[in-house]
């Protein structure tokens, strides 16, 4: 290709843009018209007069960059560039200002944050407090059967203050859980029962009527009683005659009793279901300790409690009915028996041994020797009878989770004492001694239940037997509250 060359006017520098350079030299060669002004007027002044003028000059070489700028500047604005100013600054000034500042601000947060969350990495971990709702709750156990014929089993206990019962039927291993309290509604929601915090409990049973032909068929009819202290430390009773315990009613007159007998606020407290063929009262008995530590039983909704025998304070208690002549005669379960706490050691009092009556002047045997106490918590005990009320399988924890139990054999009528019961858990294995459960109870066919570890939930230990070995619990289930 071949390439073309533009001269300027006169012929001189190669320049692509010559044409332009050559109408702008032809230009220049025409004459310039002439303009007539009218005269000016005059203007009279004094020259001395006049201030002085200081006249700042800079020489910038014609055809540099930095003049070609300044003449297009001033060309395209009208007037001469002036630098624009923010805060005393210029603005290019004033924007790295603030951006250092806002570095600076950044860090220093960021430096803050950092600073707080190392604090907080090497101080203690905020530990948020797990929900127990059984903790400090007591448990009471019963089992009967019903008209159906099938085996109930129920567990009372106290969550958030209020008073519930859960249950099964026959093989059925779903536990129904009712809220017995909540039947009792006064005002804005207020319940009517106000148990004490931890309040003791105790269950019993009138038997069921159906084909029993017992003597109190026709006029006893079948119930189901709780026993437990209000907030006034006053002795409180709950029933129901419903086979499912859908429906509860307060009543009896227990608590004028407990009244007589002033219980002590850190008494403990019993209950059974005393009937027979002969020779029993037919009616409920309760058992509690009085300021005095006396055990008091009362078995009849008015009048004077017995005062039975004097105890530790803060005893664990127990009342069983027991077969007749201490258990050796089976033909007339006409006897109560009660458990107590005798400074280390557990005795046994009979009521109505030979047909007395009354309660036995003395304990038998210490039927659990030298129970320790630890860091000043008593054991708790529970108890049941078995074999037609003529056997007692007995089972005491200690605080420290520790369990042992005494047998009592009707037919021998000996204590084997201080034994260690065998607990198999739920995936089989086998341990003595501590389950990891507490505040126990036990029903009439020695199922022992227990607060599991975590308060949220009650585990069930199903008794087995041998001619040798009374002592073992079985895994049955978990009755979950929550």
């Amino acid at each position: 290709m071949s390439s073309r060359v533009y001269n300027d006017a006169s012929g001189g520098i190669p320049d692509p843009h010559g044409r332009w350079k050559q109408a702008i030299q032809q230009r220049h060669d025409q004459p310039t018209p002439s303009v007539e002004y009218p005269p000016l007027p005059e203007v009279a002044y004094d020259r001395d007069a006049l201030p002085e003028a200081t006249v700042h000059t800079q020489y910038t070489p014609y055809g540099s960059d930095a003049a070609k700028f300044e003449l297009g500047a001033a060309a395209s604005h009208g007037e001469p560039n002036r630098t624009q100013y923010c805060c005393g600054m210029t603005k290019t000034a004033f924007w790295i200002g603030v951006l250092v500042a806002v570095l600076i601000v950044a860090g220093a947060i960021a430096g803050g944050v950092a600073g707080s969350l190392k604090s907080i990495h090497h101080s203690n971990p905020v530990t948020i407090p797990t929900y127990e709702p059984l903790s400090g709750s007591k448990l009471a156990a019963l089992n009967w059967t019903d008209e159906a014929s099938l085996e109930r089993r129920a567990v009372f206990y106290q969550m958030d203050g209020a008073l519930f019962v859960s249950q099964a039927q026959g093989q059925n291993k779903t536990w129904t859980q009712l809220n017995i309290s909540a039947q009792f509604v006064q005002y804005e929601g207020k319940l009517g029962l106000n148990p004490r915090n931890g309040t003791p409990l105790a269950t019993a049973a009138t038997p069921w009527q159906a084909g029993k032909n017992a003597p109190w068929d026709g006029v006893t009819f079948f119930s189901i009683t709780l026993f437990y202290f209000d907030q006034a430390n006053q002795v409180r009773q709950l029933w129901t005659s419903v086979g499912d315990l859908s429906k509860w009613q307060q009543g009896g007159n227990f608590t004028e009793v407990a009244t007589t007998a002033n219980p002590s606020t850190n008494s403990q407290i019993a209950a059974t279901g005393y009937y027979c063929g002969t020779g029993c009262l037919n009616t409920m008995c309760i058992a509690f300790q009085a300021e005095d530590n006396s055990i008091q039983c009362s078995c009849s909704e008015t009048g004077n409690p017995a005062d039975i025998i004097a105890a530790f304070p803060n005893s664990p208690l127990m009342l069983l009915p027991f077969a007749a002549d201490n258990g050796g005669n089976i033909t007339y379960d006409s006897e109560l028996l009660v458990l107590f706490l005798d400074n280390s050691d557990i005795g046994a009092l009979a009521y109505n041994s030979g047909d007395s009556q009354k309660w036995d002047s003395s304990p038998n045997t210490a039927i659990m020797p030298s129970l320790a106490q630890v860091n000043g918590t008593l054991p708790e005990i529970v108890a049941s009878v078995s074999d037609g009320l003529s056997n007692v399988l007995v089972v005491a924890m200690t605080a420290d989770g520790n369990f042992t139990a005494s047998w009592w054999q009707g037919s021998t009528k000996v204590w084997t004492a201080n034994q260690l019961p065998s607990f198999s858990n739920q995936n089989g294995t086998a341990f003595t001694t501590r389950p990891g459960i507490s505040s126990i109870s036990m029903n009439n066919n020695h199922r022992l239940y227990g607060i599991a570890a975590d308060k949220a939930a009650i585990i069930e230990y199903e008794w087995s037997s041998t001619s040798n070995n009374h002592y073992s619990f079985t895994w049955a289930g978990s009755i979950n509250v929550i």
